[in-house]
């Protein structure tokens, strides 16, 4: 009875698992002189890995099929019908196989699967289309014997059922509804936080192996809402756009940090750390005073930017040199399979230990994929926390205090030198303290306060335990925030992306305040390995060591709801408008008085050209996967 039918109907969905998985055998084919520098068992754990995102393309795209396919009503029997189902399930899949067969040549173009963004140049591949047929006519002529694969192959009902209704006509619904809901659970690929996305791919290495696990038409399905990246003209070439941004290095600092050896490296990305909300380096006492007490004992930047809003566009910014400068963010855009090289990947092939800690689920903001792909081998969320169940604060993850002390544990079991970037978690919204703090910490002018107060006190419990460790005085400690929170302070484009930046290492670096540059989430990773004297084969087009005595700063930001972008300068804030119009702001920095109107035009100049060359190097580089050279 209902039986058949659930048969017939999933080994014609098994038919198309088994051809995406020979159009995997395929893409590897093609693009072996890429992959071969994995291993037999890497590739193999490609394969079946893939398994999960061709299960969600497939049943997506045959999502009609099945429904008419399932259903329990008995013309499901009727040839013609058969016959009808036989035409749905070869021009739903048969593009399909299309797309991820044509990708096995295209990718080596790109060095990633094909977007949605392609389709923005359709008229360039219509116009085009005889040419591409003569250089890859074999990708047609494999399409075609697929097609008849899956003509040969195609699973036909063996007999005709002339009594379909059984005696409980409830049972065959039931089940029906049962498959609606594991179908659902199959297109979202299971029962994880959020719904699969590409960048759940890249977590192997080497990352490349991502796009071995991805099939093409999931890659266009995730990517069709998005909005697409602009390729800009503003200057000839890339050549001409790089050198507009004035990307050089000079000469070192008169002050720059020096170690003997390979010292550790600890980056802490306090959550919604505003600079407003701390008293060192501000006229008011601030509602930090432990950060404040080691800000006064380190090397403090006291005109630093975040280079985003969110927290998953702050991450990519300090570890990967990675600014926010589209409407989506670049973990969850369509680009997050682009060649990066983040400060794991550089420190990792020195010799450091590579780990990233954050409290929250596991998934969360995607931060376990995104580490994994900036090159950082280990990723302890609140899965693998090992403490109480109690330590949960019910809504993201692991209360900071009891975090804390968890990371100091780890550290403390870590091979040196390690380079570990921490994500502080409680002062995130609904900004959660444990109820045993409830009156130690009182609430403030605004929401927030209470929870930085928290998050406060439980940083310096982490370094009191911390200072007795072996590992403390061998160890860098980098501090900042990924993004600025509610305000209290009146809204100015200064205190929007304002968060703090110290380098401290109370054995190595003297106390010193930085005031006469800016800085940004970008220049972080470049600067580290400045200290570090460690070269990058492949550095970020975006970030300058903070030590270049040659580089005055500056800060590259993107507000995504009008689409202007933002540079920040001691003299001005220049925002280039989606018409390419330049216009200026006023910074609240400005010393541009003592400038005269010569010396004020031609600032002018340089920095519109400036900010078009970073939107340009920006988008082109994001298109043709060439941000890192």
């Amino acid at each position: 009875m209902y039986k058949q039918q659930l048969l017939i109907t999933s080994l014609r969905i098994g038919l198309m698992l088994f051809i995406y998985t020979i159009c995997r055998g395929i893409f590897l084919a093609f693009n072996w002189d890429v992959f071969s520098i994995a291993s037999f068992v890497a590739l193999f754990e490609s394969f079946v890995l893939g398994i999960r995102f061709d299960v969600s393309t497939i049943l997506l795209l045959n999502s009609l099929f099945l429904f008419l396919s399932l259903i329990p009503i008995a013309i499901f029997f009727n040839k013609t019908y058969q016959c009808v189902l036989k035409i749905l399930f070869v021009i739903t899949n048969l593009p399909a196989v299309f797309i991820n067969l044509a990708d096995a040549s295209y990718f080596s173009f790109k060095g990633k699967r094909t977007t949605y963004e392609v389709f923005g140049i359709v008229n360039d591949v219509i116009e085009q289309s005889l040419q591409l047929f003569l250089h890859y006519w074999y990708i047609v002529v494999i399409t075609l014997l697929f097609l008849f694969l899956i003509l040969w192959k195609y699973p036909r009902l063996t007999k005709s059922e002339d009594k379909y209704l059984s005696r409980s006509p409830w049972y065959s619904w039931g089940i029906f509804l049962l498959l609606i809901g594991i179908i659902v659970l199959g297109i979202r690929g299971g029962l994880q936080l959020k719904p699969i996305r590409p960048n759940m791919a890249f977590v192997q290495k080497p990352n490349v192996l991502g796009n071995l696990v991805l099939n093409t038409p999931f890659v266009m399905i995730q990517t069709s809402q998005l909005p697409v990246v602009k390729r800009l003209q503003y200057f000839k070439d890339d050549a001409e756009s790089i050198q507009a941004m004035k990307v050089q290095y000079g000469k070192r600092a008169g002050y720059t940090p020096t170690f003997s050896g390979k010292p550790n490296i600890v980056i802490i990305i306090l959550e919604s750390f505003s600079s407003e909300y701390t008293g060192f380096g501000n006229p008011w006492k601030g509602y930090t005073p432990f950060l404040d007490s080691i800000s006064a004992q380190g090397l403090f930047f006291k005109n630093h930017f975040s280079n985003g809003r969110t927290s998953i566009e702050g991450l990519p910014a300090i570890i990967a040199s990675i600014p926010a400068l589209m409407v989506e963010s670049y973990i969850t855009s369509t680009y997050q399979s682009n060649h990066i090289e983040g400060l794991a990947d550089v420190l990792r092939q020195q010799g450091y230990h590579t780990s990233f800690y954050h409290g929250g689920s596991n998934g969360t903001m995607g931060f376990d994929m995104f580490s994994k792909n900036a090159g950082f081998t280990n990723y302890y969320g609140r899965n693998e926390y090992t403490g109480s169940d109690s330590h949960y604060d019910g809504n993201w993850g692991i209360f900071d205090h009891h975090y804390w002390q968890y990371v100091c544990k780890n550290l403390g079991k870590t091979q040196q030198p390690f380079l570990s970037a921490v994500f502080t978690l409680s002062s995130h919204q609904p900004y959660t303290i444990p109820p045993e703090f409830e009156k130690q910490f009182t609430a403030g002018p605004i929401p927030i306060i209470r929870a930085i107060k928290y998050a406060d006190y439980s940083l310096k419990m982490f370094f009191e335990t911390a200072r007795q460790q072996p590992w403390f005085d061998n160890t860098l400690f980098i501090l900042t925030a990924d993004h600025t929170q509610e305000k209290i302070q009146p809204w100015s484009l200064y205190n929007d992306f304002h968060v703090p930046l110290l380098f401290y290492a109370p054995k190595q670096i003297k106390p010193y305040v930085v005031d006469s540059k800016i800085t940004q989430h970008v220049d972080i990773a470049p600067s580290v390995l400045d200290i570090l004297h460690i070269s990058q084969k492949s550095p970020s087009l975006f970030g300058h060591s903070i030590f270049d005595s040659t580089y005055s700063g500056r800060a590259i930001v993107y507000d995504g709801a009008s689409e202007t972008t933002m540079l920040f300068h001691k003299e001005w804030v220049t925002m280039l408008r989606p018409d390419d119009k330049v216009e200026f702001s006023t910074s609240e920095l400005s010393k541009k008085d003592s400038l005269n109107s010569t010396q004020i035009e031609l600032l002018k100049h340089r920095y519109g050209q400036e900010i078009k060359a970073i939107q340009q190097v920006h988008n082109n580089g994001l298109l043709d996967n060439k941000w890192f050279r």
